[in-house]
């Protein structure tokens, strides 16, 4: 495919996806366009030295893409943040986006409250992480300190009773949180969209955990830069055991209708 056709066809994904991705459609031509678009978006960032020019697009799409589902009944409201103490997973640049987003205020607490939360969750699995509760350390008063600026994970974790959200997330009652499966959908899409984005780029695509994350993103302040180059600036944060995504044989094809082959 020739630079032109390129043009025509990322103008295409930026008209397909504009209002956001409708996961009730149910159509991968969207997942691939919106993975394009994002792949524009993550070069252009590279050539800006700042994740904004992606994030902020994303972040964007993404709350779009809510509108779609916005008759889904959820029980979530300010102040309800049972489930602000679970692992929590991030791509590198929503992790840079966060700590840019945040007021320099909230920063220095934030630097702080990252460490105490490290010294409790540091070298645990996710499996363990599963049998305790340690808090998000951007969690004030039950609300997020760095609203603006948090990731995927958290923009679309929802439930539609909060009871059950108490007695599972604080009290470990082992109950399954109901979660509709439109607004799972909308997480997976974004977040597998802006991983294959992030390969496509050449640069460093794992999610990793949030805490330890943080911890080095806010310690370090070339970070940022590094990643942008291609260094994987995360690559001692913990994360899971999963397999690559794209070897799972529903989402490489999606790649593969993206952006032609799979490197």
């Amino acid at each position: 495919m020739g630079r032109a056709e390129r043009r025509q066809q990322l103008k295409e994904s930026e008209k397909r996806i504009a209002a956001g991705i409708d996961v009730r459609r149910r159509d991968g031509r969207d997942l691939a366009a919106l993975m394009r678009v994002l792949h524009d978006r993550a070069e252009l960032s590279v050539r800006r030295h700042s994740v904004r020019p992606l994030m902020e697009f994303i972040y964007a799409n993404l709350a779009g893409g809510t509108k779609h589902i916005a008759d889904t009944r959820i029980a979530c409201s300010r102040g309800c943040a049972h489930c602000c103490s679970v692992w929590v997973e991030a791509s590198s640049p929503e992790v840079f986006y966060a700590v840019a987003a945040m007021d320099p205020a909230v920063r220095a607490r934030a630097a702080q409250a990252v460490e105490d939360a490290c010294r409790q969750t540091a070298g645990l699995s996710f499996e363990e992480r599963d049998r305790m509760r340690v808090a998000c350390p951007l969690l004030e008063n039950d609300a997020c300190s760095d609203y603006s600026g948090r990731p995927i994970a958290c923009r679309t974790a929802v439930s539609t009773d909060a009871d059950i959200c108490l007695r599972a997330y604080r009290l470990l009652s082992g109950e399954g949180v109901p979660v509709p499966i439109v607004w799972t959908g909308l997480r997976q899409g974004y977040s597998i969209a802006l991983e294959g984005a992030l390969i496509r780029a050449g640069l460093a695509h794992r999610y990793r955990e949030w805490n330890d994350s943080l911890r080095i993103a806010l310690s370090d302040a070339d970070a940022e830069k590094r990643w942008l180059t291609g260094t994987d600036v995360f690559a001692n944060a913990a994360a899971t055991n999963a397999p690559p995504t794209f070897n799972h044989p529903a989402w490489r094809p999606l790649y593969v209708q993206a952006f032609g082959t799979f490197p």
